[in-house]
């Protein structure tokens, strides 16, 4: 497991062999990380979302409450959902959220 600096990770969150939460990342409350699974930096993962292994979180993204991730998130993205779907592209976010 690869746990970066300044990074939270909240109550009851659980985390296979080989996760990778990179810097400033946050993984809320009753997560689960997959075998692999790799949160880049300043990502957000929702409180309650699995993230299958293999699977990854771009930086800068925001993975919403109980979503299901199976794949790859792209970087700055607002994704949320089961089944996962966008909801913000990257270029419709700013500094305090999507707009």
């Amino acid at each position: 497991m690869t746990i970066g600096d300044h990074m939270i990770v909240r109550p009851h969150t659980m985390m296979a062999a080989d996760v990778v939460v990179r810097d400033y990342g946050t993984v809320a409350a009753q997560v689960f990380l997959g075998r692999r699974a790799v949160v880049e930096e300043n990502a957000y993962v929702g409180a309650g979302a699995k993230v299958r292994g293999y699977a990854s979180v771009g930086s800068g993204s925001v993975i919403g409450m109980g979503s299901l991730v199976l794949g790859h998130v792209p970087r700055g993205e607002t994704w949320a959902g089961n089944p996962l779907r966008r909801l913000a592209p990257a270029s419709r976010l700013t500094d305090r959220g999507p707009t």
